[in-house]
């Protein structure tokens, strides 16, 4: 199985873990842990997240799962032979807007 990590979604978990780390670096640490306990999930069983509506057709078959233990959302796409992850996004985010769309499921 593989992951595919779009640069975004570096950036997205990079920027949440330096937010965390100035109040809590316990806290950013396991919010990164719970990051890649979900994309290792995933890459096994990637039809475990839920599916968006968006009316792009690029972003057909893109899906979300929330991270456990967070309020952070993991967005992402299954591949032939695993997962490639788009974005993470706070769930009080407007996915939909960030995404290019001015709704999603």
């Amino acid at each position: 199985m593989a992951v595919v990590r779009r640069i975004q979604a570096i950036l997205d978990l990079q920027e949440i873990s330096d937010y965390l780390c100035q109040f809590n670096p316990a806290a950013a640490s396991r919010f990164l842990d719970a990051a890649e306990n979900a994309i290792e999930r995933l890459e096994s069983s990637p039809r475990l997240g839920r599916a968006c509506r968006f009316r792009d057709p690029a972003l057909a078959g893109v899906r979300k799962r929330l991270i456990h233990g967070t309020r952070y959302m993991l967005y992402y796409r299954p591949i032939d032979d695993g997962i490639e992850v788009l974005r993470i996004l706070h769930g009080a985010r407007d996915a939909g807007r960030i995404f290019g769309e001015s709704d999603e499921d």
